[in-house]
């Protein structure tokens, strides 16, 4: 049976709307499909077959770990695609429509259904995208528990979505919006927590403290050992936690005002 729009919770509505701007979205999905499929790609087809050591910091102890650097490369060039698309798709869902939107919460919309909508459809790209990334790291590499990989590639995701979104409702202009995120997901996840080029930077506690370092770590023991890192599940669900609270405050916080504004002048606009 067919329902009328009057018959379809609002929250739904603004799920399906985000759902077909994802669609209309060509080059977003491009990226979506292609991405992934020509980076590890390229990692797979020049990445040597050394052997290097990494470090996994699991509670109270530091497990090195001897893997190739093929292996190594491909497991983390994953977490840095996912970061950064994450923080991509978050940045275009919650900058460029905002205004919209803003619009509508004027105009009656209340703004807990605008982001149970919207925030239902980022859910459904980032763990989309975190089960194709594993699926994809798994025909490469063998996994030795892909559903903690799994786990991490959406950890990292919800933190670096939350991030881009956070830029997205500060930021007006999208070119600067997106270098923020490719920046930042640079920095961090290409960077610093490459275990491959800048190894040494996982003994500085600075790198402890940035948003991927939980993450990768759950990722990394995921991939290559038998034993979960509880530490890493609980930091990377802490970041995870801080980062989409901060996000929730940051949009709310704007579309609450609108509504009060149009509360305090029902006839007129917004100052």
């Amino acid at each position: 049976m067919r329902h009328s729009p009057d018959t379809v919770p609002v929250a739904i509505r603004i799920l399906m709307l985000s759902a077909r701007e994802a669609l209309r979205n060509r080059g977003g999905l491009l990226m979506f499909f292609l991405v992934p499929v020509v980076f590890l790609g390229a990692i797979h087809i020049t990445a040597g077959l050394g052997v290097i050591s990494i470090n996994l910091y699991f509670p109270g102890e530091m497990l090195r770990v001897l893997l190739t650097v093929r292996n190594v490369c491909l497991v983390f060039g994953a977490a840095g695609v996912c970061g950064f698309l994450s923080a991509y798709y978050a940045l275009v869902m919650f900058q460029q429509p905002f205004e919209y939107f803003r619009f509508c919460v004027f105009e009656g919309l209340h703004p807990a259904e605008y982001l149970a909508g919207r925030f239902g459809m980022l859910t459904m790209l980032l763990t989309v995208f975190a089960a194709c990334t594993t699926a994809l790291t798994g025909l490469l590499v063998p996994l030795t528990h892909p559903e903690v990989v799994f786990s991490g590639y959406l950890l990292l995701g919800i933190i670096y979505g939350a991030l881009g979104g956070i830029i997205g409702t500060i930021s007006r202009d999208f070119l600067v919006g997106f270098l923020s995120v490719a920046i930042l997901a640079d920095l961090d996840v290409a960077w610093l927590q490459n275990p491959v080029y800048y190894t040494a930077g996982q003994d500085l506690d600075l790198v402890r403290w940035l948003p991927a370092f939980y993450p990768c770590q759950l990722v990394f023991a995921g991939a290559f050992t038998e034993d979960t890192n509880i530490l890493a599940v609980w930091g990377s669900c802490t970041y995870a936690a801080a980062s989409l609270v901060l996000f929730l405050v940051s949009i709310a916080s704007r579309l609450w005002r609108v509504r009060r504004i149009r509360t305090a002048h029902p006839e007129g606009g917004e100052s």
